[in-house]
């Protein structure tokens, strides 16, 4: 692992009891966020991402979950996922050019997908959490 990362930030949003994740042009699920601008604190960039990914105004909330992507040849992406609220239902997602689809999944259907390093972690996490 690398001294030096990239930043990026990533909503956890929960629609319909459902967790709002977006499909990649590779084919990998994601939650929807990215990474952060110059002197930007990582919520602030998260709610940015989102509503540049997804077209919908949300709201930071805790911090739920971080961890290291590791990516050979290049600097590792420290990830950082909070908690987001937003009133905006699935009707309201415009995708951006970044992403070739999205959908809502329980925790239990998201097990199965092709996923971006540390979502899978992150989802059971998430499940552990809600169903206390």
């Amino acid at each position: 692992m690398s001294s030096s990362y990239r930043v990026s930030a990533k909503g956890l949003i929960l629609m319909d009891g459902k967790v709002l994740l977006v499909r990649k042009s590779n084919g990998d699920w994601s939650l929807p966020g990215g990474r952060l601008e110059e002197g930007e604190a990582p919520e602030n960039a998260m709610m940015r991402e989102v509503l540049e990914e997804t077209d919908i105004h949300c709201q930071a909330g805790p911090l739920f979950h971080s961890f290291v992507r590791p990516r050979p040849g290049l600097l590792d992406v420290f990830v950082v996922v909070y908690f987001a609220k937003t009133d905006a239902g699935p009707e309201d997602v415009k995708l951006s050019h970044e992403h070739d689809e999205f959908g809502l999944f329980s925790f239990s259907e998201s097990t199965g997908l092709t996923a971006e390093y540390g979502l899978n972690r992150t989802l059971e996490l998430a499940a552990s959490f809600y169903n206390q």
